[in-house]
């Protein structure tokens, strides 16, 4: 719905409030200082009769002796200001003035007192809550639900769609693809766009390669190595299609490196759908018969070459009729075999045109369940194999109006780089066809990313793993001499490197508990390890001895900004951060099976890290997922040794759950966490909405809960113990309208 704000302007000859404000303590014996100016500020342009806004008063010099001031306004009888927060008695334009009673200096802002007219009942305001992914812009009759922006709740339709960021230059010289052989009919367009971005990779200034609307087939990966400033960019319903398992674009060295207005895709799809006919099976294995949806020829040779390399994963689906969408079972069995093997064969059967999977029973991540026949399933040929776009070492990468239909392997990986740039960047199913399995790893996986990773109107839906998975590691300390202190490698993805003036810091692995901040003076390479000389000493004696302990790379941890995104439909977590300075906004979470926010830090076998800080996450929608958000950190000792105040700074607010199951929140091994004017809308079966446990400093204050029905025990936090300092105030309940 389209705000519609009538706004009358009053003009009065003789309509002036006088407010005043002081501030300082003169004191007579010192010579006094005088004012020579001030600014006004406002903290809003616009308000609704419903809200407030603050004013915001500079005195210069700061030392000035006599910092009183007043206001006046016009027309008087629009707002009242009390304590330089302003209140609005009725619609229109005002004047607000303020003069200073030492030298008289003044200055004004203006501001708009709106009326609402997107107003709907309470239950009309609750549905357009949990009806789809997007805000629908409308403010209920009533303001008690507990968000503090009621009308600002999940996904902007328009933008999500349209919003264009990083649009072509109308400069830079074109070059046609198909004057360089890249046409719907060639048979190596990849190799000649290969040899073409070769010859580019020697040009300055922006180049600009035009695509034409159509088709394009690809038999290889498109390699792009040390170009800057060159745009790959597509025309209405331009496709690059792979007639291999295999990735689309390596970019190795680049820098400016733009894709635009490009649809990828992969056929034969190394994903397939179909249903179950029959199951069998005996001590050790389970023999799962599936009768694939007509569009998958699996007597094509690439699904025979299966055996050669025995990855591949099996998922069960059931239909959400509330959101008419296939969404994997919890419940029904998930097998892989990617490390561990669950799933160990599929044969093919050209006579009966059943696909044979050949699950372990015994396979450690899910216990075998003897499925019905007509389940619906998924099915992957490849797990890790392969990256979509593979960005190594590139700086300032950018993909705007990109969408893909599937990968076989993590749909984006960065490996080291800086600075990752994505709008309108879709991993979907492709309507019209059966497919459920997207990319059959993760969605959007960084790794050592220096800088920003921006995420911006995307939709990432139907993946194996994480959605997004942003994450860096930490080394080990292993030896110890004053302030030298000697790092190694924790695992072979990349080499974590450090540079002069980057702050790093140290944990225990037992329990994630923070130690110290160290500023690195100078570095000395050996291999794929450093000796780092730090500003101070380092412990390194008795039960202060940092032998061992985890040292990562604050200075280079990747700030995130997830906006106006949906994640959907999908097994395992929407988000996986491990960063700092970060903010998750506006986005809708939709049936995510396995965490739709993690924000963590913890010591296990894959040694991710940083430990995250100074989070935001607001204005998002959480329908029908498992454990929501989860805020938490823990060492090898798990996490009843949680550390308190280790992740610290996390700000959680105006957020709308639906209908969650697990926990709507988990706080551990936190510290300085605010959770407030969220609105949870609850299953029945709910006994409380936040879980906290080994927390310091924790405020939930000012939240509601709402229960379609009565409800007899309910408390808003769950206290888990070992907490310190946690507040809760003015959580409500509230039932059936």
């Amino acid at each position: 719905m389209i705000k519609k704000a009538f706004i009358i302007t009053l003009f009065f000859l003789f309509s002036s409030l006088s407010v005043s404000s002081c501030s300082t303590n003169n004191d007579d014996n010192k010579k006094e200082i005088e004012v020579n100016g001030v600014s006004l500020t406002c903290s809003k342009e616009s308000i609704y009769l419903d809200e407030t806004c603050d004013l915001f008063v500079s005195i210069t010099p700061v030392e000035a002796t006599n910092k009183k001031y007043s206001y006046t306004f016009t027309p008087s009888n629009l707002i009242e200001i009390k304590n330089d927060t302003v209140f609005p008695l009725s619609e229109g334009k005002v004047e607000i003035n303020v003069i200073t009673e030492s030298g008289n200096y003044k200055d004004s802002v203006s501001l708009n007192i709106l009326k609402r007219e997107n107003n709907v009942t309470d239950k009309e305001y609750i549905k357009s809550l949990y009806q789809d992914e997007y805000n629908h812009d409308l403010y209920p009759t009533s303001k008690g639900w507990g968000l503090s922006e009621l009308d600002n709740v999940g996904v902007n339709y328009d933008k999500l769609n349209n919003e264009e960021l990083y649009k072509v230059p109308n400069e830079g010289k074109i070059y046609n693809a198909k004057d360089y052989k890249i046409t719907f009919n060639s048979e190596n367009n990849a190799g000649n766009l290969t040899l073409l971005l070769n010859e580019l990779a020697n040009v300055d200034g922006v180049k600009i390669i035009k695509f034409e609307s159509g088709t394009y087939y690809m038999n290889s990966t498109i390699l792009a190595n040390n170009v800057s400033n060159v745009y790959l960019v597509g025309n209405k319903d331009t496709k690059f299609i792979y007639t291999g398992w295999m990735g689309f674009i390596k970019a190795t060295n680049c820098n400016n490196l733009h894709l635009n207005n490009i649809i990828f895709d992969i056929n034969p799809s190394p994903t397939i759908t179909g249903k179950i006919v029959s199951s069998e099976e005996d001590d050790v294995y389970a023999y799962i018969y599936v009768n694939p949806d007509e569009e998958y020829d699996l007597s094509n040779e690439i699904y025979q070459k299966y055996y050669l390399k025995r990855t591949g994963s099996y998922a069960e689906y059931y239909y959400d009729d509330e959101y008419k969408s296939y969404i994997p079972n919890r419940n029904g069995n998930l097998f892989y075999n990617a490390g561990s093997t669950g799933l160990t064969d599929l044969t093919y059967d050209k006579n009966t045109k059943l696909l044979k999977v050949t699950l372990k029973k015994n396979f450690p991540y899910c216990s075998y369940k003897k499925p019905n026949k007509g389940v619906v399933v998924s099915v992957g040929f490849q797990v890790y194999e392969s990256f979509g776009f593979y960005y190594l070492n590139c700086v300032d990468t950018y993909m705007e109006n990109i969408t893909t239909y599937t990968v076989g392997g993590m749909g984006l990986r960065t490996d080291n780089g800086k600075n990752l740039y994505l709008n309108r960047v879709n991993f979907i199913r492709e309507i019209g066809t059966g497919r459920l399995l997207t990319c059959t790893a993760d969605i959007l996986h960084t790794c050592n990313l220096e800088g920003v990773a921006k995420f911006t109107n995307c939709i990432l839906e139907g993946s194996h793993d994480d959605a997004i998975n942003v994450k860096t590691f930490y080394t080990k300390i292993t030896d110890i001499d004053g302030n030298v202190v000697s790092v190694s490698q924790t695992q072979n993805e990349v080499s974590i490197s450090f540079d002069v003036g980057d702050e790093v810091e140290i944990y225990d692995p037992s329990n994630m508990s923070y130690k110290d901040t160290y500023k690195v003076m100078d570095v000395k390479t050996i291999g794929s390890n450093y000796d780092l000389t730090l500003d101070k000493k380092v412990p390194n004696k008795g039960s202060k001895n940092y032998t061992g302990f985890n040292l990562g790379n604050a200075s280079k941890a990747t700030r995130v900004t997830l906006d106006n995104s949906v994640i959907k439909n999908k097994r395992n977590r929407g988000i996986l951060l491990q960063g700092r300075d970060s903010i998750i906004s506006n986005c809708t979470f939709l049936n995510v099976n396995m965490g739709a926010i993690q924000v963590l830090g913890v010591d296990d076998v894959f040694k991710e890290a940083i430990v995250p800080k100074n989070i935001k996450i607001y204005n998002n929608k959480f329908l029908k997922c498992y454990d929501d958000i989860q805020v938490f950190t823990y060492g090898s000792k798990g996490p009843s040794e949680a550390s308190n105040n280790t992740l610290k700074d996390c700000d959680i607010y105006n957020n709308f759950f639906y209908k969650s199951i697990g926990n709507t929140m988990a706080l551990y091994g936190v510290g300085n966490i605010k959770v407030h004017n969220n609105f949870d809308f609850q299953l029945n079966s709910k006994t409380y909405t936040v879980y906290v446990h080994h927390a310091d400093d924790v405020t939930i204050s000012d939240n509601i809960t709402y229960f379609a029905s009565d409800v007899n025990a309910f408390n808003y936090v769950k206290d888990g113990g070992n907490n310190n300092n946690l507040l809760i105030n003015n959580n409500l309940i509230k039932g059936v309208l």
